[in-house]
């Protein structure tokens, strides 16, 4: 399944307030959070239809000063609103933090529109308009709280602004009774936040749910480095990456020696402790660019890209290092992607020179194809 797409948290301190939670979130799942606003476009044609469809019939049907500006402002805000939106969709993730807060300043402006639009509806005593003008106004409050659920402070604002405008314009009105609108105001209001904020947290744990289960399909829960699967697509992504002539991709097959007797002696919650310190210092020595992964029991894979030879050496003696000053010692095999080698052919040469180390004593390492081998 496509991965959601990201988009740009805004800068603007108030704005940023108005999408982040009230409990601390990793930025990522902010941001798809965010994303419900930027990627439910049928939603939003149906809200900017609807939109038109009340400012435009009011328009005809009263044509004064305020009704026609209404018309035209709330024409102007969507033609905008969907431009952006389109360009932002396109840009998938590259869109900047000032894009997101201009899209999110019209939504404000839209629904502060929408809540004086109602009002003005409600005062202009034509029952039609006050009929289509305040049933809009509710049913778009319950369509801003479904696509809006992953922000709900903003979400809330939004009601905000559609609703008390409406309620205050019923204290102008002759009928006594309509006064109960206000005295509904707080229950209204009051059910909407409780309502997003159920949402929003139902939300989070799917989100959180969906990350979890992705990070475990790809990862190692003992060690924190890549599980098998994982290692070995990134791996064969890896091998048909554009790189630069002098550098090809290394494969390092390292396999702890004499684990079964740690494991023995001294219980497998030691071999367990043996593995995850084997996992921080591959961790600790790879670049950026490499990764790191445990294939099963105590063989560990390590990719590196761009690599010279010089520089497998370089890292291999690193490992070895690291590892026997913590008393552990391993045997590595590396071999260099050679043109056009698929990765079964690669991994199998590794995996002979990792044999040919342990032939030669264990606790060192050696290059495929080479008669080269260094000891840590």
């Amino acid at each position: 399944m496509r991965a959601p797409t990201l988009y740009a948290l805004p800068n603007q301190r108030l704005l940023r307030w108005l999408v982040t939670s009230r409990d601390p979130l990793d930025e990522n799942l902010l941001r798809q959070l965010l994303a419900g606003p930027f990627s439910s476009r049928g939603s939003m044609f149906v809200g900017a239809l609807n939109s038109l469809l009340i400012s435009w019939t009011c328009a005809l049907l009263h044509p004064t000063p305020l009704f026609i500006g209404w018309m035209i402002l709330d024409t102007l805000i969507w033609i905008t609103r969907l431009l952006l939106l389109h360009c932002i969709q396109l840009m998938e993730g590259l869109a900047p933090p000032r894009l997101s807060e201009v899209s999110l300043l019209l939504g404000l402006l839209w629904t502060a529109t929408l809540g004086l639009g109602t009002a003005a509806c409600v005062l202009s005593g034509d029952v039609v308009l006050q009929v289509l003008g305040c049933t809009s106004a509710v049913a778009m409050n319950g369509a801003i709280t479904m696509r809006n659920q992953g922000i709900p402070r903003y979400a809330f604002l939004q009601i905000l602004l559609t609703d008390i405008p409406m309620k205050l314009a019923t204290l102008f009105q002759p009928e006594p009774m309509l006064r109960l609108f206000l005295l509904q105001a707080p229950l209204y209001l009051t059910a909407n936040w409780m309502l997003l904020d159920r949402l929003n947290r139902t939300l989070v744990r799917a989100l959180t749910a969906e990350v979890d289960s992705r990070w475990h399909a790809t990862h190692d829960s003992l060690t924190g480095l890549y599980n098998r699967a994982g290692i070995l697509a990134l791996l064969e992504g890896a091998l048909y990456r554009p790189r630069s002539e002098s550098g090809r991709v290394a494969v390092f097959y390292i396999d702890l020696d004499d684990f079964k007797g740690v494991n023995d002696s001294q219980g497998h919650a030691a071999g367990d402790r043996l593995l995850q310190a084997c996992g921080e210092v591959l961790t600790l020595s790879v670049r950026q660019s490499d990764f790191a992964g445990r294939l099963g029991g105590d063989e560990f894979l390590l990719v590196m890209q761009d690599a010279t030879e010089d520089g497998a050496r370089d890292l291999a003696r690193r490992i070895l290092g690291r590892l026997v000053s913590q008393g552990t010692s391993v045997s590595i095999g590396i071999a260099l992607q050679r043109a056009m080698e698929d990765s079964p052919t690669l991994l199998a040469r590794a995996d002979q020179a990792l044999y040919t180390t342990k032939l030669g004593g264990k606790g060192g390492f050696r290059l495929a194809d080479t008669c080269a081998s260094a000891v840590g």
